[in-house]
């Protein structure tokens, strides 16, 4: 088969038998219009490889691209695997309605971790919405894409295999009251409720245990002992007690607490974890949308946003909103449905963007140095580097200057989701501002 050539014979005899007039013409357009493509798909070919040239110095960094999920049938059906596909959606939401899953469609969602019991699961047939659901809600359930094991059993269950009965997570309250440890045995269950639903990915939340109440061996044995894709959630951003136990637990001082950067540091901390096992996995982030306790702070929107971009930077491969208000001037079980119309709109701005970068976040990213106070992840996709960066969070806000490669001198730079162009400081680097802590850009450089 030839390649990189364009053959148009077969039209251009087509231009000269056609009959009448009419035809010839409309046949001469098609002839042009093939030129066109075969043009333009010659330079996006040409484009492709210039990119794949100037990034052949930077090695990939080793992560699982989106056809992982090819591996379960239920994720396969229900688009999962597409390159185009990045998983966004809200923990325990309930669907009881159109309207609802309208809304929530407009936000940018395209997933339900978990719904209540009292949600219509017939309302998701044909909705593009998928499903991780618990062992009840069984396996005819339209969109579904896997098997929710259990939410906390790191912190509720602890790190011990004592008893629990035949029901698994639900089981698990005997055990607490008599002071035994029985996370482990409890998603164990679980695990085997689940298999009711046969190929169906299955995944778990933990929280502070994992994060860093507990061992490394003690959280990895959580992270790698039942899930198909993991989760951790803690809310930096507002829990009251969060800053105090991880200065005592990790180190992390405490003025360095309350960032974005943070986010991204708990997808390396249990990617590191899941690895001991030789096994890897997705790991999605969870991202507080408003106060999740009574007594806590409020997040804002633009903490919200950092948060995302740093668990992507950092290799979250699909995001959990926790937007439920048990706290706040706005009570709610839902709150992006009900409470801040800033919130929801930075919510459904960053979901736009994320379904935008889909094919570059679903591929490796490269390993590039960038320049001091930095943290940002470098990706391709459409003939062009695609550039998420914040500011390291051990550092504060201001200017940085990127340093990119000689081998893109000259190529042109842009912010695309701020509507501006980037100037170049020199042959081979530009400075941008980070006004805040949670700032982030995303630069689209192409030859």
């Amino acid at each position: 088969m030839a390649t990189g050539r364009c053959r148009f014979t077969n039209a251009r005899r087509l231009v000269a038998w056609a009959r009448p007039m009419s035809m010839r013409l409309a046949a001469a357009a098609l002839v042009v219009l093939a030129v066109a493509a075969c043009s333009t798909s010659s330079a996006e070919t040409q484009t492709t490889a210039t990119v794949r040239a100037a990034l052949a110095a930077f090695p990939e960094i080793p992560q699982l691209d989106s056809r992982y999920y090819d591996r379960f049938p239920t994720t396969a059906k229900a688009g999962w695997s597409r390159s185009t596909f990045f998983p966004v959606g809200t923990f325990l939401s309930s669907v009881r309605s159109r309207a609802a899953l309208d809304h929530d469609r407009a936000l940018g969602l395209n997933t339900y971790y978990t719904l209540t019991d009292n949600s219509n699961t017939a309302l998701l047939d044909g909705s593009g919405f998928s499903a991780v659901l618990g062992a009840p809600f069984g396996r005819r359930v339209p969109g579904l894409a896997g098997s929710f094991l259990g939410d906390e059993l790191d912190m509720r269950g602890g790190p011990g295999n004592a008893p629990v009965g035949p029901g698994g997570v639900q089981a698990v309250q005997p055990c607490l009251q008599s002071g035994q440890k029985c996370g482990y045995s409890a998603l164990a269950a679980s695990k085997k409720q689940a298999g009711a639903t046969p190929g169906a990915v299955q995944w778990a939340n933990y929280g502070k245990g994992v994060a860093y109440w507990e061992t490394d061996q003690e959280a990895a044995a959580f992270v790698n002992g039942f899930t198909d894709v993991v989760s951790t959630d803690v809310y930096w951003y507002t829990d009251p007690a969060v800053c105090d136990e991880a200065a005592n637990s990790r180190g992390l001082p405490r003025d360095q607490c309350r960032r974005a950067g943070n986010y991204g540091a708990l997808i390396d901390r249990e990617r590191a974890l899941d690895r001991t096992d030789g096994r890897e996995q997705p790991i999605l982030a969870v991202v507080e949308t408003g106060a999740p306790g009574d007594g806590w702070a409020t997040i804002r929107p633009e903490q919200m946003a950092g948060a995302v971009m740093s668990s992507v930077i950092h290799g979250a491969r699909g995001v959990v909103y926790f937007d439920h208000n048990f706290g706040g001037s706005c009570r709610a079980e839902h709150g992006l449905r009900d409470c801040d119309p800033a919130m929801q709109t930075a919510v459904r701005t960053v979901d736009r963007q994320l379904q935008d970068m889909a094919p570059a976040l679903n591929v490796p990213a490269r390993a590039m140095s960038l320049g001091p106070g930095i943290d940002a992840t470098v990706r391709t996709a459409d003939g062009a580097v695609l550039l998420i960066a914040m500011i390291d969070p051990t550092t504060g806000p201001g200017s940085r200057t990127f340093h990119l490669p000689s081998t893109m001198r000259g190529w042109r730079i842009s912010a695309p989701y701020e509507n501006r162009s980037i100037t170049r400081t020199g042959a081979d680097s530009f400075t941008d501002t980070f006004a805040q802590e949670s700032s982030y850009h995303v630069y689209r450089i192409q030859p």
